[in-house]
């Protein structure tokens, strides 16, 4: 009984982790991707992008669409948003929340970075410190929709900080570096550990 018990326990935790082919994919909002600049000192009157870009694909491999909202505290004009997916452009980033959406194909990542910069919002800054912080669509929550159309989550790497410390990042979201897959039997991982 005690082992009917483990071996379902262990089926009801290991069944959502390959529910799809990818893992959390990866969030962030970047000034300069790919760089990681989540942090700008604006002059007044200046205009900047914020990009938001998305990385850690899995085996799905890209993506077909994202749905984000963001909450602004600093003092600009928002003067355009810009989807760099190919498709639909729908919704207001701070209003109520922006659709991405690719177009005919979907959207690969370039093999050695991983990573897509989705689309960007564009400010004229007004002065005075602020964040952007990244919350889930108001319909669509945090779904990543991958290439092989199933449903992945997003977590937020980084948020954005203008004159002032960006939030924190959510916990355990880690961006995830780069590396080529390898093939491997069950012989070969197993020698490792021994």
């Amino acid at each position: 009984m005690r082992t009917f018990v483990v071996a379902l326990m262990l089926a009801m935790f290991a069944l959502p982790a390959f529910a799809a082919d990818n893992p959390e994919i990866v969030l962030g909002l970047d000034a300069d991707p790919p760089n990681g600049v989540n942090y700008i000192e604006p002059a007044a009157y200046e205009e900047f992008n914020v990009y938001v870009v998305l990385s850690c694909f899995g085996g799905g491999g890209g993506t077909r669409g994202v749905g984000i909202l963001f909450d602004r505290t600093f003092a600009a004009v928002k003067t355009g948003q810009t989807n760099l997916l190919g498709g639909l452009d729908m919704g207001d980033v701070e209003q109520d929340g922006w659709s991405l959406v690719a177009g005919a194909e979907c959207v690969y990542p370039a093999p050695e970075t991983n990573y897509v910069v989705a689309g960007y919002v564009s400010y004229l800054f007004l002065g005075g410190p602020g964040t952007i912080t990244v919350l889930p669509h108001p319909v669509s929550g945090r779904e990543v929709l991958d290439c092989n159309d199933i449903p992945d989550y997003f977590c937020v790497y980084s948020n954005f900080g203008v004159l002032a410390a960006p939030p924190d990042p959510e916990p355990d979201c880690f961006f995830c570096e780069w590396s080529p897959v390898e093939d491997a039997t069950w012989g070969a991982i197993k020698s490792l550990y021994r």
